[in-house]
Formats: structure tokens, C-alpha cells, sequence
């Protein structure tokens, strides 16, 4: 302080009361400016300027409570990083919370559509059209395909009326469109099926006009070459999901199916026998395609019979007995 120094320094002194403690003293110099001549003797040579020290003043406090208000903030800092803490902690938990179930409603969005997709696709794969369950939600293109089977349901439940009610006809429509149908989708099960339904249809048709039409007539050779190359398109199918199927509960499906189908074909050959626009082997042909569904008939009933499942399929198996 004496030098006229800036500085602080800490001391111990001793209280009234006997206690001792530890101060803080922080100092700095007071100083003025002095001018003084450089000559004294001589006025014309000017003055200098320089500091002059009057006094040093300083400030002294007890370290503790200068120390004090630190301490308090350190604190403060620390609380209001544990709320900060908590406060990012619960926004990143309810972002999780919200983005699994905003992802949980999209995936189910999409997904159930889906799964009943699905479902229509393995019904219609069995056969089964009766009912279509409404669609709701899912994506444009899983509408399309809805919408597709929608008019195949539509299509598959009007031509089947039809035909059964005797409306060949109309029955012959709604098949031929199920058919270009199943053939933009690429569903070789289904236009296996479509096209064994539709050569029946025309078989039908051929069988009500036998008594009025003549085989010399265009349209007639048209509808028996169009028949029996709808017959080899639809075995063809059955063959090649027949030899191609590994599970042996669907291998006898299939083998049913093929039979089935080949029957229909042999029948076909066999009722045109003798027109101009058949083939020359009509006959031949009908009798094998017989004796083949006959034999795999056969070889159906003895797995049945192995396998204990004669009784739970015997309306299916006495039905094609008796023909």
C-alpha cells in the first residue's frame, strides 16, 4: 500500500470474542497529477506532468461472506441443471412414447389392410367367394388390389347364379371377364379355375345347341376349338401344381382337382366325337383322359384310406364314385 501498489491479500486477525478469522483485503492507490517545471530557473522551458501518490484506499471484508454468495449460486446452477435434466429427459420420454404409438397407428394402418388381403387372397385361392369383409384404411395400391378381387367376388358369385339357374348365357359373360381378370393379375390357380369353368359353360351351351346347330356352321368349330383349348389350359395347370406341390394333404387336393378336370375334358372329347371340326382322336383321347381321373380317383381313395380321412371327405369321394 506504502508503494502505492494495486493488489489484495488475505490476513488473519483475531475477533472480540477470541475467534479467529481469515480476512480479505483488497487495495489500490490513489493518485494525482502534478505539474512540475523542468527548469526551475528558466519559465521558457515548460513543465512535466507525473503522478503523485496522495493515499492507498482499501476494502476489507471476512473471506466468508465474500465467498458466501458464490456458494448460493453454485447452487442455483446445479438445481437449475437437475430441472433442465429432468425437463429433457421427460420431453425425450414423451417423444418415444409419441413416436411408438404414431408408428404402432401407421404400422396398423398398413398392416391389418394387409393381413385381410391376405385373407381374401387365400379364400379366393380355396375357392371361397361367399363373403368380402370391408377394407379399411391401407395404401392406394392395396385398395387396387381389393377392388380387383372385389369385382372378381362380384363376378365369380353372378356367373355361378347363372349357371346354376340355367342362364348360360349370362353365366358365359361373367365368366369370360372373371377370366381377363384372374389373366392381368397372373393368378395361375385361378385361371385354371376360370378356365375350367368357362370350357363347362361352353360345353353347356354346346350340349342345349346340339339339337339345332350344325357342326358345319363357323361359329360351332369356334366354340369347340375355344373349349377344348380352355380343357388343356386349365389341366396344364392342375398338372403342373400337381407334380410341382411337396405337402401330401394339398398333393391329394390337387390330384382331386386334376382329375376333376380331366374327366371334364374326357366327357367334352367323348360328346364331340364325330363333328368335322374335332379332333381325329376324339374318342381315344376322351377314353384317357377318363381312365386317367379314374386312376387318380383310385390312388386318392387309397391315401384316404391310409391316412384314416375316408370318412371326414366322404361326400367328396362318393360323389365322383358314382360317375
Amino acid at each position: 500500500m506504502k508503494a502505492g501498489k494495486l493488489d489484495q491479500k488475505e490476513f488473519y486477525w483475531t475477533r472480540e470474542d477470541g475467534r479467529t478469522e481469515q480476512m480479505c483485503l483488497a487495495f489500490a492507490p490513489v493518485s494525482v497529477l502534478v505539474m512540475l517545471g523542468v527548469d526551475p530557473s528558466d519559465y521558457r522551458a515548460g513543465v512535466k506532468l507525473s503522478d503523485s501518490l496522495v493515499y492507498s484506499m482499501a476494502v476489507g471484508k471476512p473471506c466468508e461472506e465474500m465467498q458466501k454468495p458464490f456458494h448460493t449460486v453454485e447452487d442455483d446452477v446445479n438445481q437449475d441443471l437437475t430441472s433442465i435434466g429432468v425437463i429433457y429427459i421427460s420431453m425425450n420420454v414423451a417423444a418415444t412414447v409419441l413416436f411408438i404409438f404414431f408408428s404402432a397407428v401407421a404400422a396398423a394402418y398398413i398392416a391389418l389392410p394387409m393381413r385381410r388381403l391376405l385373407s381374401i387372397v387365400v379364400d379366393s385361392n380355396k375357392g371361397d367367394y361367399e363373403s368380402l369383409p370391408p377394407l379399411e384404411g391401407g395404401c392406394k395400391e392395396v385398395h387396387g388390389v381389393y377392388n380387383t378381387f372385389s369385382k372378381l367376388n362380384k363376378i365369380v358369385k353372378v356367373s355361378n347364379t347363372s349357371f346354376f339357374s340355367g342362364d348360360l348365357e349370362m353365366a358365359h359373360h361373367f365368366v369370360s371377364d372373371a377370366l381377363t381378370l384372374f389373366r392381368k393379375i397372373d393368378d395361375q390357380k385361378a385361371i385354371g379355375v376360370a378356365c375350367n369353368n368357362l370350357a363347362n359353360t361352353l360345353f353347356a351351351l354346346r350340349f342345349e345347341e346340339n339339337n339345332t346347330v350344325h357342326c358345319c356352321e363357323s361359329d360351332v368349330a369356334c366354340m369347340i376349338t375355344e373349349t377344348l383349348s380352355l380343357y388343356n389350359e386349365a389341366v396344364a395347370i392342375a398338372q403342373h401344381q400337381f407334380e410341382n406341390i411337396v405337402d401330401e394333404n394339398l398333393r391329394v387336393d390337387y390330384a382331386t382337382q386334376l382329375g376333376d378336370r380331366l374327366f371334364n375334358r374326357g366327357l367334352f372329347l367323348l360328346f364331340v366325337d364325330g363333328y368335322d371340326c374335332a379332333p381325329q382322336d376324339s374318342r381315344q383321347r376322351g377314353y384317357h383322359d377318363v381312365a386317367m381321373a379314374r386312376d387318380l380317383h383310385y390312388d386318392v381313395k387309397d391315401y384316404m384310406l391310409s391316412h384314416r380321412q375316408i370318412f371326414s371327405n366322404s361326400s367328396s369321394y362318393f360323389s365322383r364314385l358314382l360317375r
